[in-house]
């Protein structure tokens, strides 16, 4: 580190000063870099001030846009993991193992090649859902647990917690599901999808969110408890994604088994004759029997 010497004349002292002057700029820099930290806190409050100001003007408005932006974070995670397991399935060892893998992704996802690139008219579709169905429903149905069940105790938290799960989410999962059917067209398949994936999905939920929304009953007030579910949702997005988009299983069809003619005469069940021969039929039984059939 330069340090100024005694200057021996008055050209040395001017030099010398000069120098202090090109350094100290390098001085302020190091101030400045040291109050950075203090900076960015400010800014993390500011955010967070403003987000705050938000749901207390536009508390819907702000959670739908919320909740729809981690649900397409969710999807999108869910399409790029979904590609890549189908893209290693395609690249499997041996040319009949790769086929059978891509056999099989395709049998629940569709076309691999129609899987590759990012479905952005699902992920609307997804956003949409989330966002108008979901955060509103989740506003009035949180502000209602609010106001039946004050505070935020250990058992009170535990009653909103048991209500939202058996009485909410029940309800939500079956509502979803039938909404984005709608939206993709698959009305009429609705009925199959709730049988194939809603219990799955159902038990699925149960398990991620009964101790998450515990959590957030008993520790996150009121007007921020819809966004600590979206945080906690963004890994649930994913897994709903999945099952909503999963292709749906046709059930197997039987094959109707042919109507036996009437010409066909098993002898192998007709009574033999004294003598060892086959009964013998009549002509006029035989042009019946022909006509028939």
């Amino acid at each position: 580190m330069w340090r100024p010497r005694a200057a021996k004349n008055i050209s040395d002292a001017y030099q010398q000063l000069g120098r202090a002057r090109r350094v100290r700029p390098r001085h302020r820099g190091l101030k400045s870099e040291a109050v950075q930290p203090g900076a960015a806190e400010s800014r993390s409050i500011n955010i967070i001030q403003s987000y705050s100001r938000l749901l207390e003007t536009n508390p819907i408005a702000t959670k739908a846009l919320t909740s729809a932006a981690i649900a397409g974070m969710g999807d999108i995670g869910c399409q790029i993991y979904t590609n890549r397991g189908l893209a290693a399935a395609a690249a499997g060892a041996g040319e009949a193992g790769s086929n059978a893998g891509a056999a099989d992704g395709a049998a629940t996802w569709g076309s691999t090649s129609q899987q590759r690139h990012l479905d952005w008219t699902r992920c609307a579709r997804f956003m949409l859902l989330s966002g108008a169905l979901f955060a509103p429903a989740a506003h009035a149905w949180y502000g209602l647990l609010g106001r039946l069940l004050p505070g935020q105790t250990l058992m009170v938290a535990t009653k909103r917690m048991a209500l939202d799960q058996f009485v909410f989410s029940p309800v939500f999962v079956g509502v979803f599901f039938s909404a984005l059917m709608v939206l993709e067209g698959e009305a009429a398949r609705i009925p199959d999808k709730l049988r194939q994936d809603y219990w799955t999905t159902l038990v699925s939920n149960w398990t991620l969110w009964m101790p998450a929304q515990l959590a957030n009953f008993r520790l996150v007030p009121l007007q921020y408890q819809v966004g600590a579910a979206n945080c906690v949702g963004l890994f649930w997005n994913a897994y709903l994604s999945f099952q909503s988009f999963k292709k749906i299983k046709s059930a197997p069809q039987s094959q109707p088994e042919p109507a036996p003619h009437a010409h066909n005469v098993s002898y192998a069940s007709s009574p033999l004759a004294a003598n060892g021969a086959y009964p013998k039929h009549s002509a006029v039984e035989v042009r019946v029997a022909t006509r028939k059939s």
